[in-house]
């Protein structure tokens, strides 16, 4: 199975995207009602005046499934009606946020034996997220404001067993390994760029869960589980369900 979506959205002109508030601004001459251009060229255009794209490549072989998806999209907006008072107008309200995403995840049934199964799931994903502020980055003497990727290591294995027909049990452990404040692929070029930190830094969790299901009639089950995780920067975790 493969699919692949692009589209390119010029976005509205100003004099087509007029802005008008309900109520008066702070420090803003504009009366409730009134119409004003503003000031972005293109308002709700695609981000960085990009391509968006949106890819999904999907292979099943028997027990095995793998998939691989990648998007890619964001926009350009005028900015929030306080950020709008805090500049004293329209100048430098010219925002956009921009995102793109790979996950790749494959996945193995292995059937011991007809009631029992190992469930073997591994995964990738990465996530870049980037925000342009004007008036923000001419402050901070930044070329952007917000800009990094993130990626995550997953993998778990699965126990199912179903003794019979109204009992089932579950139990797995996983493990997950996450990298913060990394690069941004591509655009724009230099090192992570962030709300606070911009050190890159990492984090890893490991987990064991388990379920009980009791199946009484076809309209009523009973569930019983719970989960242990331990964290990098944490004690042990416990959730019952």
């Amino acid at each position: 199975l493969f699919y692949l979506g692009m589209d390119y959205y010029r976005g509205a002109r100003g004099k087509d995207s007029p802005v008008f508030f309900s109520h008066q601004l702070n420090g803003i001459p504009l009366a409730p009602g009134q119409a004003e251009g503003s000031g972005i060229a293109r308002d709700r255009a695609a981000y960085r005046r990009q391509p968006r794209y949106k890819m999904h490549l999907q292979l099943d072989i028997a027990n095995l499934q793998a998939w691989l998806r990648y998007t890619k999209g964001g926009m350009r907006h005028i900015a929030p009606q306080n950020n709008i008072e805090d500049g004293g107008g329209f100048d430098g309200s010219d925002y956009s946020n921009g995102y793109q995403q790979l996950t790749l995840l494959a996945s193995y049934t292995h059937e011991i034996t007809d009631d029992f199964s190992l469930l073997y799931t591994v995964s990738y994903d990465w996530r870049d997220q980037e925000q342009r502020r004007p008036i923000a980055e001419a402050r901070l003497n930044r070329e952007i404001l917000v800009a990094y990727m993130e990626e995550e290591f997953y993998a778990r294995v699965l126990a199912k067993w179903n003794p019979g027909d109204k009992h089932s049990f579950a139990l797995g452990l996983e493990y997950s390994y996450d990298n913060f404040m990394q690069p941004s692929p591509g655009y724009p070029h230099q090192g992570p760029q962030g709300p606070g930190t911009n050190n890159p830094w990492a984090t890893g969790t490991f987990s064991i869960f388990g379920e009980y299901q009791l199946r009484l009639w076809d309209d009523l089950s009973i569930f019983l589980g719970g989960r242990a995780d331990r964290h990098d920067f944490t004690e042990w975790m416990y959730s019952p369900k």
